[in-house]
């Protein structure tokens, strides 16, 4: 057709900016979408931000993201997982991040 079809989403329950946002309203979010640094979960947004978030779809989702990773990182040569660099607060280097288009 004349319009390509575009996808650009997160394989996650909430996107991060959300989390970062919650946490500067003073907001929970909501439960079961991430995890501290430690793996306990939280309704913190900041915890969540520098811990997990998780994955949407419980295992089905995990091995949708774990896909991701391989194709978008690990086949492209960039970063992927805990190694892409931080978009909010890590400047120093490229993020190094991968992208996948079909």
């Amino acid at each position: 057709g004349e319009h390509p079809l575009v996808l650009d989403m997160s394989t996650t329950v909430i996107a991060r900016g959300k989390l970062r946002l919650a946490s500067q309203r003073g907001e929970p979010i909501p439960p079961g979408v991430g995890l501290d640094r430690e793996g306990r979960p939280t309704r913190d947004g900041m915890e969540a931000f520098h811990g997990v978030t998780l994955p949407f779809g419980g295992a089905k989702g995990a091995a949708i993201s774990l896909l991701m990773e391989v194709v978008a990182g690990a086949l492209t040569g960039s970063n992927f997982a805990g190694s892409v660099r931080s978009l909010y607060n890590d400047f120093e280097a490229p993020q190094n991040v991968g992208h996948f288009i079909l």
